[in-house]
């Protein structure tokens, strides 16, 4: 049994996503082979590139410059930029990326550490400002639930180019996609059309800690379903447009080891304990039973 964990965009450079990492630890003890990919971090690496990014984010500072101020430009993304104006933050993406830029990750520099994020972070956002009708900085899009018209998420090279085939090659019989922050909703949605597109029959299982947020929120206190209202912007059908194939609620390590069984046998996914899927015939969430918490001492060390 093979198994593809993957992290989407977006998150800080410098934070590995440790929950995967020990969802992956848990899966390998149970005798499955996890690879582990964190396509936040190879993302953010590919688009600022700087071959790619500094003749994009020169047309963005100038989009900015002519368009709207600086600041407001990012209302929501989680540290501002400090810096006086767009032109200022492309004098500093010049001078500071490429010197931590490397072929293989960003190189983190303690002393530097601020400055390092808010020059990604302004990177960031000139680089998408001609292709999105939202800053894009390393908070996320200003308005979080924003979704990408088709073929405008700014990371859909990388998809395309890199992450798609390493998928493919790794040949899983089952991809888990975590989502912990609102702000990877779009991101993920992407990536699982272009996994679908290439992987047709392989299991696509999404969890994470936003839709164990969503699952709490909707979890019925009997029975096991909910209703879908069709058109309806309700948490019901923002958890449900986030299944594929199936989806985790709480923690993840015995449902997925669990899900990661039944696939292997050929078995249905129907009743895990913490799995939950959409039953689009009848327009319903279905959620299986609780799933109960790890003991302490199962739980792997990082």
């Amino acid at each position: 049994m093979k198994c593809v964990l993957l992290n989407p965009p977006l998150s800080s450079p410098f934070s590995p996503p440790l929950g995967l990492v020990s969802l992956g630890t848990y899966l390998r003890r149970q005798g499955i082979d996890v690879t582990l990919v964190d396509a936040s971090i190879e993302a953010l690496h590919y688009r600022l590139a700087p071959h790619r990014l500094l003749p994009a984010a020169e047309r963005g500072a100038a989009l900015l410059q002519r368009r709207v101020p600086w600041e407001p430009a990012l209302p929501a993304c989680d540290r501002l930029s400090n810096r006086a104006n767009p032109a200022a933050a492309m004098q500093a993406v010049h001078g500071i990326l490429p010197t931590i830029w490397s072929r293989d990750a960003f190189e983190l520099d303690p002393a530097r550490h601020d400055e390092q994020l808010e020059t990604i972070h302004d990177a960031l956002i000139l680089s998408t400002a001609d292709a999105q009708p939202a800053a894009l900085g390393l908070g996320g899009y200003d308005e979080a639930r924003a979704s990408f018209a088709p073929g405008s998420d700014p990371f859909l090279d990388y998809y395309r180019e890199v992450l798609v085939p390493a998928v493919v090659e790794a040949a899983p019989d089952v991809v888990g996609v975590s989502i912990g922050y609102e702000r990877q909703v779009a991101f993920a949605a992407t990536i699982i059309a272009e996994l679908r597109r290439k992987l047709s029959g392989v299991p696509i299982i999404t969890g994470g800690s936003f839709v164990s947020a969503l699952c709490i929120n909707l979890r019925p206190s009997s029975g096991r379903t909910v209703p879908l209202r069709g058109g309806t912007p309700t948490c019901a059908n923002l958890l449900a447009s986030m299944i594929d194939t199936a989806a985790v609620d709480g923690e993840g390590e015995a449902p997925m080891a669990a899900t990661c069984r039944a696939i292997a046998a050929g078995r249905s996914l129907d009743g895990i304990a913490g799995v939950v899927r959409v039953d689009h015939a009848a327009q319903t969430i279905r959620f299986g039973p609780p799933s109960p918490p790890l003991a302490g001492e199962a739980l792997p060390s990082l």
